[in-house]
């Protein structure tokens, strides 16, 4: 028999029992979840995105007393050699140089250099690599600071295994992702950032109030996320101002 505080997941980490057990109003937030829900439909598979032991990986960096945003994603990407379980972060990315299938990562670089006066909208990729060389660190450095500052980066969906079955894995994630980011917005202190309509939707559903919701366009498609007509303008000018943090991290950043 499964008890109310108890998780239908096999793989939810013990040593973060707090998710469920920590505060007195967390256990409300897994009652709403179908006791059904196994994940084991897609265990077997060796394309599932990420490998099993990094699907709740994003709540191992950041526990939830120290959640300052949550900064929502759609689903993993759909490479194992490069979904960790953290959204946005590409375990294969290791160097800002390094050519990588798709531009997020770039574009997010880019956009927070047009924040930090490094670049412009029409400043080349590589120029603003060169730019920041010495500077900057590693997409690792920069994954791990902003979780650090207490971001959570969390997918709507946490799995992935084909485009056929996209839809397949938000429906089986969408009672828990919303009953998850309702408790989260019980918390009067966190922010919440939505790259792209599904994100933002996402928040909708859970009915985060909007006046804590700092929404953009995706950043895999860069004229979505900056602005052509405004060539210094940067959605982390928004974040920043809200967040009251940086989010470049620089090397020698704590």
């Amino acid at each position: 028999m499964q008890g109310e505080n108890e998780l239908p997941f096999s793989l939810w980490p013990v040593e973060h029992e707090q998710w469920a057990l920590g505060r007195p109003d967390w256990p409300k937030a897994w009652r709403q979840l179908a006791p059904a829900l196994d994940i084991s439909q897609w265990m077997g598979r060796s394309e599932l995105c990420p490998v099993a032991p990094l699907v709740f990986n994003a709540f191992h960096w950041v526990p939830p007393e120290r959640i300052k945003v949550v900064l929502l994603g759609e689903e993993p990407y759909p490479r194992v050699t490069s979904a960790c379980g953290v959204a946005f972060w590409d375990r294969q990315h290791l160097t800002w140089d390094q050519p990588i299938a798709g531009n997020c990562s770039g574009n997010i670089l880019k956009a927070l250099a047009i924040n930090h006066g490094f670049a412009e909208y029409g400043t080349p990729l590589c120029e603003v690599r060169t730019r920041l060389r010495g500077r900057a660190g590693t997409p690792t450095d920069l994954f791990r600071y902003w979780m650090q500052q207490g971001v959570l980066l969390m997918n709507a969906s946490l799995t992935y295994t084909s485009h056929g079955d996209r839809r397949a894995h938000h429906k089986f994630w969408r009672a828990w992702t919303t009953s998850l980011l309702r408790a989260l917005s019980e918390m009067t202190h966190v922010w919440f950032v939505a790259w792209g309509r599904k994100a933002q939707a996402c928040l909708q559903k859970a009915r985060v109030p909007q006046e804590r919701v700092i929404a953009a366009g995706h950043p895999t498609y860069f004229h979505q996320f900056c602005d052509s007509s405004k060539p210094r303008f940067s959605p982390f000018q928004e974040i920043e101002t809200k967040t009251g943090f940086s989010w470049l991290y620089l090397d020698g950043a704590t």
